[in-house]
């Protein structure tokens, strides 16, 4: 059985390819559009799907489409009635798909192929189904997709049995959201920045931003309409680039309460970093309630998490902490990106009665370059390169981060969602002085506080940082122990913590063979690791990767087996 599933309609727009429950191949729409979030049809990445696998249209079972008109139906008519400028999104994006699918594929005829999947049931297929749980709570959060702000469930085997949701506007994510634009991030998925600034503040308005939720018994709540807009669309219309405005979701209130915040430069504002903690914190105070009393209603104590709301890395890192959750999974593509691939496994496992597959611990599923492709591209280029066997590439490369070079890495597959794993990555020796303040500044050219990510060799990870949790996706922040902070001091984030990548020679032997070269010659079984672009969406391909290298301040590039210097 072939299905396509596709993310149409909300920020990040994907598809991939499933193949008797067996996921394929898969993109973001982003990547070839090199629009960062892009919304609208993803229609180089169903060719991209289809085209890598041989698979052609006549040969699909389904496609599935994240999103379901008929969810939450009379609830939405109530709202659509009392705000009547909802309804053209609501058009967009449920009545428009046969007309875009048409539209970019006129010969290809859908007939009975389509299948529609809510929102927050592929979202909680994608964590379940990708898990290697065989029962699990099933939990997922965002801004709001389908009416609803979260679905909660219990998976068991191949099927899941919803359990309950919480409706528009009740929405902890739209509340982050929120928070972040008063504190003059704008842009779809500026939250990673409020986050980040956190760790500069202290909650000291913890007490008042609560004080926004009326909270239940049963860790829900509603959200006080005098603090938020719920009159505007949830999500502009694109514009002529495909780029997902978001409109103001905070009322002049915050203003009179808080006062207007300083627009941040190169010094942090005290009073913005006080406020996205407390933001931070009062994020963590609701989901950790919520979670308690969901572990109260069943007794597995394995989670599954998904949701752009998931993407707290911060936050998710506290959760074996403060629940009783002992074995936590988070999908490679929690946000928007990551339904393509729910709502495919929801009609193979849920409807068709598919059987489950091996767990998901690696997301290399988009475009690939062989050797002579990547060749070609630098000779058209007119570079200067050396050509190696990939052993001395990996030597070489080990000698160059231990000298305190930092690399653009481009090799395999890439990475299916907002991550890069080792395979489209900037890499750096984390001992190096001030690197963090290097990246930030001079190559990824973003504000300095924001944080990097750690890669770690699976097997030195507890001896290295005190941490056993396999965490293949970098979805939890940690704050690590032992003698690896003398080593890692300079890319810490200011609070000591650091975001973990897990990785083993079976999910990226290349990746892991170039961290174990560097182990050898420098004592320490890692790598700083972020992903290789400069203010837009993850490179995708090897001109994508020459024009980062030439712009920035990187001091090499590797592609495949080629080796370009500065």
């Amino acid at each position: 059985m072939n299905i396509l599933g596709i993310n149409f309609g909300h920020p990040d727009a994907a598809a991939i390819l499933l193949k008797e429950g067996e996921w394929l191949v898969g993109s973001e729409e982003e990547r070839f559009k090199r629009v960062k979030h892009w919304e609208g049809f993803p229609s180089e990445s169903v060719l991209f799907c289809l085209n890598s696998t041989n698979i052609s249209f006549e040969q699909l079972d389904f496609i599935a489409v994240a999103g379901d008109v008929r969810s939450n139906f009379f609830r939405k008519i109530l709202f659509l009635w009392q705000h009547p400028n909802h309804l053209k999104k609501t058009k967009k994006v449920f009545g428009g798909f046969s007309k875009e699918w048409d539209r970019h594929f006129p010969d290809w005829l859908l007939a009975d192929k389509l299948r529609f999947v809510e929102h927050h049931r592929a979202h909680l297929a994608s964590a379940f189904y990708s898990s290697p749980f065989e029962e699990a709570m099933i939990y997922s959060v965002d801004g709001s997709g389908d009416f609803s702000t979260s679905m909660w469930g219990i998976g068991k085997g191949n099927k899941i049995k919803i359990m309950g949701n919480t409706c528009f506007p009740h929405s902890l994510g739209l509340f982050y959201t929120a928070a972040s634009q008063y504190l003059g991030f704008h842009e779809v998925g500026d939250e990673y920045k409020v986050m980040g600034l956190a760790a500069y503040g202290k909650p000291v308005f913890f007490d008042d931003i609560l004080k926004m939720f009326q909270l239940k018994k049963d860790g829900t709540f509603t959200l006080s309409a005098l603090y938020f807009k719920w009159h505007n669309p949830l999500v502009k219309e694109n514009n002529a680039n495909g780029y997902p405005g978001i409109p103001l979701f905070y009322t002049a209130l915050w203003a009179s309460k808080w006062g207007i915040p300083k627009i941040l430069g190169e010094e942090t504002s005290s009073f913005n970093a006080d406020f996205a903690a407390s933001t931070q914190k009062v994020f963590e105070y609701i989901l950790m309630n919520r979670l308690n009393y969901l572990a109260e209603k069943c007794d597995t104590r394995n989670l599954c998490l998904a949701g752009g709301s998931m993407q707290n890395s911060v936050a998710m890192g506290k959760i074996k902490e403060f629940t009783p959750y002992r074995n936590i999974y988070i999908p490679c593509a929690s946000n928007d990106a990551g339904l393509s691939l729910g709502a495919a496994q929801w009609v193979h496992f849920q409807r068709e009665n598919g059987r489950r597959k091996e767990p998901i611990y690696h997301s290399f599923k988009g475009i690939s370059y062989d050797e002579d492709e990547i060749k070609a591209i630098c000779i058209q280029q007119k570079l200067i390169f050396q050509e190696h066997s990939m052993e001395e590439i990996i030597q070489k490369v080990s000698d160059i981060l231990m000298s305190g070079g930092i690399i653009g890495w481009f090799q395999g597959s890439a990475e299916f969602g907002p991550r890069a794993l080792g395979n489209r990555s900037i890499l750096a020796n984390p001992s190096v002085p001030d690197i963090r303040d290097k990246l930030n500044g001079v190559i990824k050219n973003r504000e300095k506080f924001r944080p990097f990510a750690l890669s770690v060799l699976a097997e030195c990870q507890q001896n290295f940082i005190g941490c056993d949790d396999f965490l293949p996706f970098m979805e939890q922040v940690i704050i690590p122990e032992g003698k690896a902070l003398n080593q890692i001091e300079s890319l810490l984030h200011i609070d000591q913590s650091v975001r973990i990548q897990s990785v083993r020679k079976e999910d990226n032997d290349l990746f892991y063979q170039l961290i174990r070269s560097f182990y050898k010659i420098s004592g320490i079984p890692a790598l700083l690791n972020t992903s290789f672009n400069e203010n837009e969406p993850i490179i995708n391909s090897p001109l994508e990767a020459i024009r980062c290298f030439q712009r920035t301040e990187l001091d090499y590039l590797i592609m495949g087996k080629i080796l370009i210097k500065k």
